[in-house]
């Protein structure tokens, strides 16, 4: 179901770039990936990921824009109602850690909040 939302929220982006100049840069962060095989398997292959940089936690989404005197907008992604996903202690740590050094860092539930938050985020820029 996130996925699905994900998907929606990148085809409004590919849309609004000449709405909002800057939207473009977003980008999505694969730290939830899917990996594939047995359970050994899968820990073995976030074992190699995190060796190169991955880590628990890391929002979904990034926008490196700034606006609104933030440096960049962190969004995590999670299912809307009725499917709401729980947001784990390692995400909730993320996103005060970036709220803490000058980003913006928000939960949203589904594509048309986080496109709202997107939306109200830009419109910072110029005021």
């Amino acid at each position: 179901r996130e996925a699905a939302e994900q998907q929606a929220l990148f085809e409004w982006r590919d849309a609004s770039t000449f709405t909002y100049p800057g939207i473009g840069l977003m980008f999505a962060i694969p730290n939830g990936a899917y990996l594939q095989g047995s359970g050994w398997q899968r820990a073995r292959q976030w074992e190699k990921l995190r060796k190169q940089g991955a880590r628990p936690g890391v929002s979904d989404i990034f926008l490196p824009y700034p606006a609104g005197g933030y440096s960049g907008l962190w969004i995590e992604l999670k299912a809307p109602k009725p499917h709401r996903s729980k947001v784990t202690e390692e995400q909730w740590g993320w996103l005060e850690a970036m709220n803490k050094v000058g980003y913006k860092a928000k939960v949203c539930y589904g594509a048309e909040e986080a496109i709202e938050t997107i939306k109200r985020y830009m419109r910072a820029e110029n005021g």
